[in-house]
Protein backbone atom coordinates (compact mmCIF):
# COMPACT_ATOMS: atom_id res chain seq x y z
CA UNK A 1 0.00 0.00 0.00
CA UNK A 2 1.06 3.30 -1.27
CA UNK A 3 0.95 6.90 1.04
CA UNK A 4 -1.73 8.66 0.14
CA UNK A 5 -0.39 11.56 1.83
CA UNK A 6 -3.14 12.02 4.41
CA UNK A 7 -3.24 8.86 6.83
CA UNK A 8 0.10 8.36 9.02
CA UNK A 9 -0.57 5.17 9.85
CA UNK A 10 0.29 3.72 6.26
CA UNK A 11 3.25 6.64 5.94
CA UNK A 12 6.55 5.27 3.73
CA UNK A 13 8.97 4.54 6.53
CA UNK A 14 11.36 7.53 6.16
CA UNK A 15 15.10 8.54 7.69
CA UNK A 16 14.95 12.16 5.94
CA UNK A 17 13.40 15.20 7.02
CA UNK A 18 9.93 14.31 4.91
CA UNK A 19 10.74 17.00 2.05
CA UNK A 20 10.30 15.12 -1.55
CA UNK A 21 12.50 16.17 -4.01
CA UNK A 22 11.44 15.87 -7.70
CA UNK A 23 14.90 15.42 -9.51
CA UNK A 24 13.24 15.94 -13.37
CA UNK A 25 10.88 17.12 -15.62
CA UNK A 26 7.65 15.71 -15.11
CA UNK A 27 5.79 13.97 -17.86
CA UNK A 28 2.02 13.10 -18.63
CA UNK A 29 1.22 9.74 -19.47
CA UNK A 30 -1.84 7.40 -19.41
CA UNK A 31 -3.92 9.89 -17.30
CA UNK A 32 -0.85 9.83 -14.61
CA UNK A 33 1.75 12.11 -13.76
CA UNK A 34 5.42 10.73 -13.77
CA UNK A 35 8.48 11.97 -11.53
CA UNK A 36 11.95 10.92 -10.00
CA UNK A 37 11.48 11.78 -6.40
CA UNK A 38 12.87 11.26 -2.82
CA UNK A 39 12.04 11.85 0.75
CA UNK A 40 15.11 12.30 1.84
CA UNK A 41 18.07 14.62 1.69
CA UNK A 42 20.37 11.77 1.92
CA UNK A 43 20.41 10.28 -1.99
CA UNK A 44 23.70 8.98 -1.69
CA UNK A 45 22.26 6.46 0.64
CA UNK A 46 18.44 6.29 0.32
CA UNK A 47 18.66 6.81 -3.67
CA UNK A 48 15.47 8.04 -5.65
CA UNK A 49 12.29 6.25 -7.03
CA UNK A 50 10.30 6.47 -10.33
CA UNK A 51 6.80 7.55 -9.12
CA UNK A 52 3.34 7.98 -10.88
CA UNK A 53 0.52 10.22 -9.28
CA UNK A 54 -2.95 9.75 -10.08
CA UNK A 55 -4.80 13.11 -9.90
CA UNK A 56 -8.29 11.35 -9.74
CA UNK A 57 -7.26 8.96 -6.79
CA UNK A 58 -5.15 11.34 -5.29
CA UNK A 59 -2.25 8.59 -4.73
CA UNK A 60 1.22 8.25 -5.46
CA UNK A 61 2.79 4.93 -6.64
CA UNK A 62 6.16 3.49 -6.64
CA UNK A 63 7.04 1.96 -10.18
Amino acid sequence: MQWDGINDAVQVADVGLGFESILQSMIVFNNQIFMYMNYSTDDATVGNELYAYNPHSRYFFAN
